[in-house]
């Protein structure tokens, strides 16, 4: 399956992000640039991903990502509810998840979009 992104401003005040495919942290980098350059327009910094992942991540990748989002300057102020579906590589999206956090990201991986939309916001 083809990489596929949409990163759209939602009315109800968060950024929406839908991911489908084969991702690696080029494909990453691509989505968080979108992800950084709406919110930074909007000041929005709350992030509902939803995505469907048909390759497994390297273990590198998590360490990636840490370095991504420094790059891009995904920080503090963002809070990120993260969905994936599929659950074949749901612990490899989990060891990003973990990485990240470790690093000071608001990330939280869900199975479930009515779970995660919920935590979004909470305050």
């Amino acid at each position: 399956m083809k990489f596929e992104i949409s990163v759209t401003y939602d009315n109800e005040g968060f950024i929406n992000v839908i991911s489908n495919g084969e991702k690696n942290i080029d494909t990453a980098r691509q989505l968080w640039e979108q992800v950084s350059e709406l919110s930074e327009k909007g000041d929005c910094y709350r992030v509902l991903g939803s995505a469907f992942t048909v390759k497994n991540h390297s273990t590198l990748d998590g360490y990636d990502h840490a370095k991504l989002f420094q790059e891009i300057g995904i920080d503090h102020r963002y809070k990120i509810a993260w969905v994936e579906t599929n659950p074949d590589v749901f612990d490899d999206v989990g060891f990003i998840e973990t990485v990240l956090r470790n690093r000071g990201t608001f990330l939280q991986l869900f199975s479930d979009q009515s779970e995660a939309k919920s935590w979004l916001f909470e305050e």
